[in-house]
């Protein structure tokens, strides 16, 4: 008798675990999903690209700041990888100001922009970046 309660609790354990588990894995494959697929304004190279490059970054890091151009002209010279950079906010204006020019086809210069100078934000420079 107490084997077969056993047995069953342990049925009932394995199939929540395998639930969990494709709960977790469907998760995954969405937030994947997200990430790659953005719009063309904010992203370089190719959409149908054989590999696609995701970067988390702040315009703060000086890390972040020295390797945008080599990425950049990774992508130009392969001609087959597309960048997605995903920014963080250092402070909480610089990257709503990047995806709210990415709404007016314009994130690439924003980024840039930011990427080059991340103090603009600071110095009322955001006027200059929007005209």
């Amino acid at each position: 008798m107490f084997k077969k309660i056993a047995l069953r609790v342990f049925i009932g354990i394995i199939a929540l675990v395998v639930l969990l588990l494709g709960y977790q894995i469907s998760v995954i494959l969405s937030t994947m999903n997200r990430l790659d697929s953005v719009p063309a304004q904010y992203s370089y190279g190719p959409a149908d690209a054989d590999l696609t490059v995701v970067e988390f970054l702040k315009y703060t890091c000086p890390y972040c700041r020295e390797v945008h151009d080599v990425i950049l002209d990774a992508v130009a010279k392969d001609g087959n990888v597309r960048y997605v950079p995903r920014p963080l906010p250092s402070n909480v204006k610089d990257a709503q100001m990047a995806y709210a020019a990415g709404k007016q086809d314009l994130f690439k210069l924003a980024h840039g922009a930011l990427l080059k100078d991340p103090r603009i934000m600071e110095e009322g420079g955001l006027m200059a970046i929007a005209e």
